[in-house]
């Protein structure tokens, strides 16, 4: 999680972070990199036990914000194999850095939109062009109010890249406290015991109006309501731009002439700020502009009476005005003031708005539902640890099933040509090592291998992770149900066969794709009989068209979009982004035999394949040509090992040890 202040140094988005950071469940690890301006501060440390890392910075020197910057890369370039996710918690120029780092590490990233009038869409996206092309490349934006959601649609934000998750509250640090803790709370912090208090929490700002607040509380004062005492909690003077420490002199000397500097108090820091909640009988919220207000939320849950200024999409779905608070237009302080006569003069209805203020943020506020709602969206980005990007890889192939058997058709193509050219080394491959049995296609896409393996004879099961494509597969063959074929979803990471069952396995680009290819290895060994043959396919790590290609989905995750628009992106990759750009592993080849020796197999054969670049061939002449000259070399060590497909026939050794079949 990345913010721009935490704990101990406090802003709004910052406690949000640090509060959701200590609720999300065991399975999500969290580390916190913020700024701060408090170099007595650990640079690394840990809050609540969640590690953070600190870079310090002065605001006001550009040589601090260069260091700075630095700073966020070197971190990353530490730990970016640590992280899965990125969540950014409000916008600004050191989270586009962020931005621009997690893409080129291929990583996930929420943004988490904070301030109205500041991070939402489109105030940020009159920032300039990297703002805009920062905005493309967060897989998720997050407002905490219905406010976003309409600027969000005005700033043409796809509905699928936004959501609204609003803020959450502790319910039990903030709750109601009955009549003799709230006596005792006031006498412990030196409060009145015996006339109302008001409370604001917030820093001085333009913004929230804190000075709005004392002209209204004095009007109210002035006019007969027993006023009680005024309490502001904030930062009145510190580095953050938006303080202005110009408004507390002038409330302090306004509160001075009017003879009332008694009953106007200021805090500049509460550390334990639920207990100045759990005493105030009014809560003023004055802002002009907030995202969703951390302060009026805790208020709402610790049972003040709470007044806001009506800010559409923001306090008005918040509070219900008469009913859960009061409603006031904002900047009007005539309004304000009638708002506070109303509550300091009837003891009653403060306590009845109190009490369904309560209520409301229970029912819909609570940190857990907020956490655990975080946490699903965690999931749905980044790939389950047990099955890695088995989500986002059946996703990919389900868009192509329409189309995948006509692109082993395309040989004119390069990519039809390596396809076919897959096929023909695998067919081969199998020919010299198996007559007859039970094979099991494993990935079997829309069929491409089932048709020449029935023809040989053989009995297939074909299996594939892709609902869609095993939907085709049965729609092309009527004997799915019959005798020789048998197609079923499934992957080759958890096979139901029993131990010794199959003759035969192909594997043809499925391996690349598994976040445990070592389970999908050990599924093998156990399933095929003593003896039984695996044709397996995996990229070549050290061909340099890998390495193109690999740079390429650099490019992009970085600017897909551009290419797209630019009519790009059909050029080098085909009409899809998918699977083309799913990222995969290469193996080196000798490594791959030495594991496969690991579990149990022999390598008998071998071809080389695919001399060519998937990201280069729209713009390269010549691909399906210079690869078919190359295919003299395929089962060359040297020569042949520039391509970027490895092909393998792995016997199953009758003398090892068969691999013991795995507790699931």
């Amino acid at each position: 999680m990345v913010t721009g202040a935490y704990y101990p140094e406090l802003s709004g988005a910052g406690l949000q972070c640090r509060s959701l950071a200590g609720r999300l469940p065991p399975d999500a690890s969290v580390r916190i990199l913020t700024t701060a301006t408090d170099r007595s501060l650990p640079s690394d440390g840990a809050v609540d036990g969640v590690p953070v890392h600190r870079v310090f910075v002065d605001p006001a020197d550009p040589s601090s914000l260069a260091a700075a910057a630095w700073q966020f890369v070197f971190f990353w370039l530490r730990r970016r194999g640590e992280i899965d996710l990125v969540h950014l918690h409000g916008f600004s120029r050191k989270t586009m850095l962020i931005i621009l780092l997690a893409r080129l590490s291929g990583k996930s990233v929420v943004l988490k939109l904070t301030s109205v009038g500041h991070d939402d869409p489109v105030t940020a996206l009159r920032w300039g062009l990297l703002a805009r092309w920062c905005y493309g490349q967060v897989d998720l934006l997050v407002g905490v109010s219905p406010r976003f959601a309409a600027l969000a649609a005005a700033a043409d934000v796809p509905p699928a890249r936004f959501r609204v998750i609003p803020n959450g509250v502790a319910l039990e640090r903030f709750r109601p406290g009955d009549a003799p803790e709230r006596l005792a709370l006031r006498r412990l912090l030196g409060l009145p015991i015996d006339e109302p208090l008001v409370l604001f929490v917030g820093f001085f700002s333009r913004d929230k109006q804190p000075d709005l607040l004392f002209e209204a509380w004095l009007q109210a004062a002035r006019g007969g309501a027993s006023a009680g005492t005024l309490l502001f909690i904030g930062a009145t003077d510190s580095p953050y731009f938006e303080v202005d420490s110009r408004i507390a002199a002038e409330v302090r000397a306004k509160a001075a002439a009017a003879g009332l500097a008694s009953r106007v108090r200021f805090i500049e820091r509460a550390e334990d700020i639920e207990r100045y909640y759990r005493c105030a009988d009014v809560f003023v919220l004055p802002s002009v502009r907030e995202g969703l207000p951390n302060a009026l939320l805790e208020a709402m849950a610790s049972g003040a009476a709470c007044v806001a200024s009506r800010l559409p999409g923001v306090t008005d779905d918040l509070i219900r005005d008469g009913f859960d608070g009061l409603l006031v237009p904002p900047g009007d302080h005539d309004a304000l003031a009638r708002a506070l006569m109303t509550l300091l003069s009837d003891e009653s209805l403060r306590r009845r708005l109190g009490d369904q203020a309560r209520r409301t943020v229970a029912e819909r506020f609570a940190l857990e539902r907020t956490a655990e709602t975080y946490r699903s969206l965690y999931r749905s980005l980044v790939p389950d640890p047990e099955f890695g990007s088995k989500t986002a890889v059946q996703a990919a192939f389900d868009t192509r099933a329409d189309d995948w058997s006509g692109q082993y058709e395309s040989v004119g193509t390069f990519r039809g040509y390596c396809l076919d050219a897959r096929r023909r080394d695998v067919l081969e491959l199998l020919d010299g090592g198996l007559r007859g049995g039970t094979v099991l296609d494993a990935g079997c896409g829309t069929g491409e291998f089932i048709g020449p393996l029935l023809e040989r004879g053989l009995r297939v099961r074909a299996m594939d992770a892709s609902p869609a494509m095993v939907a085709k597969t049965r729609q092309r063959f009527a004997l799915a149900d019959g005798s020789a074929l048998r197609v079923t979803d499934g992957d080759i990471e958890n096979l139901n066969d029993e131990d010794g069952a199959l003759d035969g396995i192909v594997c043809a680009g499925v391996l690349e794709y598994l976040d445990d290819d070592e389970r999908a290895l050990r599924q093998m060994a156990r399933t095929l009989k003593p003896g039984g043959v695996a044709i397996l396919t995996v990229p070549n790590v050290y061909s340099p068209f890998v390495w193109v290609d690999r740079a390429a989905l650099a490019v992009v995750r970085l600017a897909g979009g551009a290419l797209e628009a630019l009519g790009l992106f059909g050029r080098l990759f085909g009409r899809s982004r998918t699977p083309a750009t799913l990222r995969h592993r290469a193996s080196a080849p000798g490594r791959f035999d030495r594991r496969l020796a690991e579990h149990g197999f022999r390598v008998e054969d071998y071809r080389f394949g695919w001399f060519g670049s998937f990201a280069l061939q729209g713009l390269v002449p010549g691909s399906v040509c210079l690869s078919k000259a190359w295919e003299r070399f395929r089962t060359s060590r040297t020569l042949g090992g520039l391509g970027m497909c490895y092909a393998v026939r792995a016997r199953r050794d009758d003398s090892a040890p068969r691999t013991s079949r795995p507790e699931r």
